[in-house]
């Protein structure tokens, strides 16, 4: 990981005294790399660390020097100091006479009958420390535990005015629980800088922690916050007043919070099964809209064309929810009419802040929040509010809403946005009827307290529980069950797919009803294995996220993860939403469609956060949208993964699962699948074959497809013709006048092949369904919903025109996601074909929540390029594959599952398409040799023989040498050197600028976007070559034309380059050292770099360091044995 010497001793000194888990031992890394050098001493001397209890801050006085653990004081807290964090203080040493394992069991172990759960041991150190430690001049206590400045917050339960506390705040790890002599309950916990500590629990506790006592019976540990902490004697311990929120990266959304108030399964539901978008929830998404206008004062004929605004908007949801606005209009008026009596019964002097986005590490929450009211001159918050459109429970709000806002209040709470003395919160319900009261009918007022905190933070940590289980409890109350209408089936089958233990006195099978059949054991085994995979990549999507508080804003941009505003404006407006320009140096590697995080100064755990859209980069900014207008001085902007398109991965799998048909024997039961006889007569499939000039093997696949019962795979190497393959696959099945569904994981992919199949004939029966401003092609944007239903008036023509086109078009585009969404589950209908392009990038749950809304499928892929993205999995991880049935790892696709179940039998249903249309005769002899056995070949004389158009008799050396076009392969060996930082090779990136600036003198034509693709593993060598780039172009004046503008948003990772295709590509392997990684060694990012180019492929790396490598070994003994020419070999000079 590149340590330098004195980094590495910290690490070697500290890491044999812990008990790491695999994962834990990155975080270490990090930890010790953060360190400041002026510190390292502190941390040397930290070497062995015993179990203690935090003892309460007290006078700085002598240290004295701390006996042994004696038999009698194995049954009360121990009184000795906890070291002190070593970037606050210098720790202390004890001793110990006994050795070092024994001290550390005793001291950590408050009962002699509470010993290490079963299976648990201590890991052994490196070496055995001596039984005798000094004790150092220097004792540090608990208040030296503090976080780091970008981290500090006020004390949540001191901010609610319950009494002062000992400690604010401590974050670490429950590695066990024991109980002391008086049963009391003892938390073991390994604090953020690997100090074990004993902290005893008040018994107001008791209940909550035996329930997360048997969560630890199961699991290794729980990552937990203790905040406000007790005196408890000499000691601290978790108080009456005090709070527990365990994972607290975990951070839940408020509004799945209000789920549990009816059943506390609904949440666990709601995962798997999709809620369709209906009546009630657009009208209460127009009465949130118009909220902003009431409160401005628009009323009348203004607020009535605001609303018809608002609902053109909204058409997208009328289509898909198959309704109309008159059934939503008298509900909607009646909550305009009341809402505006409440407001202008109201003074408006303060500032009205919408849809305000707000995160708390501390309490592991998010969410939205529906209103803040600001006082404008202090931009002082002085009021939260959420608006209902229903009814409150009599003169109290719904427990659910009240849970809701009470969570929003004590995140500003924690934040120290608020005071409790100074705001208030309002829950406003539209549905009441106003009494003449001045309006007061309508609002709903909460005062927390600090049980109902408490109460808060447990529900949180019950779902952040059901949530890792996958597993909630039952509703004992029958009659809610059975008027439960929309989710009995559901809970049932849930239930007995996850084998849960149902207390219910009804038996789990009669809840299902006749037409649904009790799942197989083997439909079991795959719907809890792949749930759970799902939950780790869940847990791994919050972990990323917590990078955002774990590391500092400063460390995020050193690693070219986060950009640093240092200027910014508005720019146009939008009709939705804002528009910023954001200054700055950039150095990260964000695309336009990225999801960002914007904070403050103060970062987004505790400054002012909004959530937008990449829409524009470039060397010195970026461009973003955001729905909410932002209202302070931006100053970082972060990757914000959407863990929503994780969690769709839930309903995509159930959704296969609890609907059993014959596609479950080809899964489950791995069926080989059977082929008919063509259903297409010979002159129908001669004219399509002549007009598509097919070659034989995709004239095979389109057999295949034709005639297969179940399912057919075809393996499309790179450059294969696959999308002109499926524009024969659909021709051929709108002949049978069947209807189609194309999937991809992509919306890149999808247009690419919705291109292919927009012949002139098909115009009228395409669909292109998602994210319309996701489309660049301004074909496939006119068959997008938005597209067909443009112009067509009035509103409700337009939506009985996209319900038409919904329910009849025949052939129906929509990435796997979308799709999985269930937004249009309502009104797609079935299927007769579903076309999975690019399948080898999807997951076995997104690929069967596809082929559920079709009778069969064909996958067409090729699992020797990237595959599926699992961020819960490295790239050395153990395959999982059960010999029972197709079970394996997430990042495994169902189109390699079932591609080696085929190989092991006849092979049959699998057609390689040998003739690739990209590449030339050198460089794809290279990719063919190495990963495809020799197979592929260019499809015709013409691509074999296509060479790079380029004049290099004006060049000399190097750059003559590596762009002779004659010579379409070259290997640049250049020195290993660290010299512009970790994980990059400054020789490289200079060569790279070589290149480039003698194609632009040989005026190749760089400004072209297929021109030149510079590919580099690694995203600081990405950063490396477009600073040098950058520099280049400046001094060639050419850094603001379009051709200097194409050529630094040419430079990118592999992943960016899957799908695409250049004349020429450079591959930068940015060696810094001798060791090459797993990520360089990854042999299928290794064949996507070099198959994206046709006429010129260069690699860049140090040939002697990769040759210990086995697959770069086998590269250059390919290069060896079939490129034409000896002098593939130069050296960088």
């Amino acid at each position: 990981v590149g340590l330098d010497n004195l980094h590495r001793e910290v690490f070697l000194a500290r890491s044999p005294e812990l008990w790491l888990k695999p994962k834990e031992i990155t975080r270490l890394l990090e930890d010790v790399l953060h360190v400041r050098r002026e510190n390292i001493s502190k941390y040397i001397d930290n070497r062995k660390i015993v179990a203690v209890s935090p003892k309460l801050p007290e006078k700085e006085t002598a240290s004295t020097a701390t006996p042994a653990l004696t038999a009698a004081d194995a049954h009360a807290p121990v009184s000795v100091q906890t070291p002190a964090a070593a970037r606050e203080a210098p720790p202390r040493k004890t001793t110990a006479s006994v050795p070092w394992n024994e001290a550390v069991l005793e001291r950590a172990t408050l009962s002699t009958a509470a010993p290490l759960p079963q299976g648990r041991t201590m890991l052994e150190p490196a070496e055995a420390p001596p039984q005798e430690i000094a004790q150092s001049k220097h004792t540090a206590s608990i208040v030296d535990f503090k976080p780091q400045p970008f981290e500090e917050e006020p004390c949540l339960v001191c901010n609610l005015g319950m009494p002062g506390c000992a400690v604010r705040k401590i974050r670490g790890n429950v590695e066990a629980i024991a109980t002391s002599g008086d049963s009391q309950y003892i938390l073991r916990l390994t604090n953020e800088d690997f100090d074990l500590l004993s902290i005893p629990v008040h018994q107001s506790w008791n209940e909550y922690v035996r329930r997360l006592k048997s969560w630890l019976d199961v699991n290794e540990s729980v990552p937990a916050i203790l905040l406000h902490l007790e005196k408890d004697g000499e000691t601290l311990r978790v108080g009456e007043n005090s709070l527990l929120v365990i994972e607290p990266d975990w951070l839940i959304n408020v509004t799945d919070m209000t789920k549990v108030e009816f059943c506390s399964r609904k949440l666990l539901l709601d995962r798997f099964v999709g809620s369709p978008t209906n009546e009630h929830m657009i009208r209460g998404n127009l009465v949130h809209l118009l909220f902003p206008d009431i409160w401005k004062a628009k009323r009348g004929k203004e607020l009535a064309q605001r609303r018809l605004e608002l609902l053109r908007k909204q058409v997208g949801d009328f289509i898909a929810s198959e309704s109309s606005p008159d059934q939503i209009a008298q509900k909607c008026d009646d909550a305009i009419e009341h809402i505006s009596q409440w407001v202008d019964r109201r003074k408006r002097a303060t500032r009205l802040r919408t849809e305000t986005f707000v995160l708390s590490p501390t309490l592991g929450m998010k969410g939205k929040i529906d209103f803040l009211w600001e006082e404008p001159t202090k931009n002082q918050i002085v009021g939260i509010g959420e608006l209902k459109t229903g009814r409150s429970q009599g003169d109290s709000p719904k427990p659910g809403h009240a849970l809701q806002l009470l969570s929003y209040t004590m995140m500003l709470l924690a934040r120290g946005e608020i005071s409790i003395d100074e705001v208030h919160a309002l829950l406003l319900y539209s549905g009441n009827e106003m009494l003449g009261n001045q309006g007061n009918n309508l609002h709903r007022k909460l005062a927390p307290t600090f049980q109902t905190v408490r109460n808060a933070v447990n529900v949180r940590n019950d779902l952040v529980l059901m949530e890792l289980t996958g597993a909630s409890q039952f509703e004992t109350n029958m009659n809610k069950c059975r008027g439960c209408k929309d989710f009995n089936m559901p809970c049932a089958l849930v239930a007995l797919l996850g084998d849960e233990e149902d207390p219910r006195p009804v038996e789990t099978t009669k809840w299902l009803p006749p037409h649904i059949a009790i799942p197989s054991e083997r439909a079991k085994a795959f719907f809890q294995h792949y749930a759970s995979l799902i939950t780790a990549e869940l847990k791994a999507v919050k972990a990323i996220h917590a990078n955002l508080w774990r590391k500092t804003p400063e460390q995020r941009v050193e690693q070219g993860i986060t950009f640093r505003v240092e200027s910014f404006r508005n720019a146009a407006p939008l009709k939705t939403g804002y528009c910023y320009e954001l200054k700055g140096p950039n150095k990260t590697d964000f695309r336009v469609g990225d999801a960002v995080l914007v904070s403050d100064e103060r970062g987004p755990s505790l400054g002012r956060v909004s959530l937008g859209v990449i829409q524009g980069t470039s060397e010195d900014g970026l461009q973003i949208t955001s729905n909410e207008e932002i209202r302070f001085a931006p100053a970082w902007v972060d990757p914000y993964t959407n863990e929503n398109l994780t969690i769709r991965l839930f309903k995509g799998l159930y959704r296969f699962v609890s609907n059993p048909t014959h596609l479950h024997d080809a899964i489950f039961d791995g069926k080989s699948p059977e082929f008919g006889s063509l259903p297409i007569s010979d002159k129908s499939l001669v004219d399509i074959l002549s007009k598509e000039e097919l070659n034989d093997l995709q004239k095979k696949a389109l057999q295949w497809a034709l005639c297969a019962k179940s399912y057919c795979i075809v393996h499309g190497p790179p450059g294969s013709g696959k999308t002109r393959l499926i524009r024969a696959i659909v021709k051929a099945h709108r002949l049978l006048q069947k209807r189609v569904l194309i999937c991809t994981g992509t919306n890149r992919a999808l247009d690419e092949a919705m291109k292919s199949v927009l012949t002139e004939e098909m115009r009228k029966e395409a669909l292109r369904l998602g994210d319309a401003g996701a489309v660049t092609d301004s074909r496939v944007k006119a068959v997008t919903l938005e597209g067909l239903i443009e112009g067509i008036e009035p509103l409700d023509a337009k939506i009985a025109a996209g319900i038409d086109a919904l329910r009849n078009r025949a052939v129906v585009g929509i990435t796997a996601s979308s799709l999985q969404s269930g937004r249009y589950e309502k009104v797609l209908g079935e299927f007769d074909l579903v076309v999975i392009d690019e399948a080898a990038q999807l997951t076995a749950p997104a690929t069967v929540g596809c082929i559920s809304f079709g009778k069969r499928f064909v996958l067409i892929g090729d699992h020797h390029q990237l595959p599926a993205v699992a961020q819960s999995e490295g790239l050395d991880h153990d395959d999982g594959t059960d010999a029972n049935g197709p079970w394996s790892r997430l990042s495994k696709s169902l189109f390699e599952i079932l591609y080696e179940r085929a190989i092991k039998n006849s092979g049959r249903e699998i057609v390689l398409l040998k003739d690739q249309y990209r590449m030339n005769d050198h460089i794809c002899s290279i990719p063919g040799v190495m990963f495809y056995k020799g197979a592929l070949r260019p499809g015709t004389r013409k691509i074999s023989d296509a060479r790079l158009a380029i004049d290099v008799r004006g060049l000399e050396g190097l750059e003559r040498k590596v762009l002779d076009p004659q010579e379409s392969v070259k290997f640049v060996d250049a020195p290993l050197d660290d010299s512009g930082g970790l994980r990059t090779n400054l020789t490289e990136a200079q060569t790279i600028c070589r290149i480039v600036r003698a194609l632009i003198l040989c005026k190749y034509g760089l400004d072209r976007d297929d021109a030149l693709g510079i590919i580099c593993p690694r995203r600081a060598q990405v950063e490396l070559v477009r600073r040098q780039l950058e520099q280049l172009l400046k001094e060639m004046h050419r850094i603001h034309t379009p051709e200097g503008r194409q050529i630094l948003d040419s430079v990118s990772t592999v992943d960016r380059f899957q799908g695409s295709q250049r004349e020429m590509i450079i591959v930068s392997f940015g060696m810094t050292d001798g060791v090459v990684s797993e990520h360089l060694a990854d042999e299928r990012r290794l064949n996507v770099a070099m198959s994206r180019a046709r006429h010129k492929l260069i690699l860049l790396g140090n040939r002697r360091a990769l040759s210990d490598e086995p697959l770069f070994a086998k590269l250059f003994e390919s290069m060896e044995n079939e490129l034409p020419y000896e002098d593939w070999y130069v050296k960088a000079t």
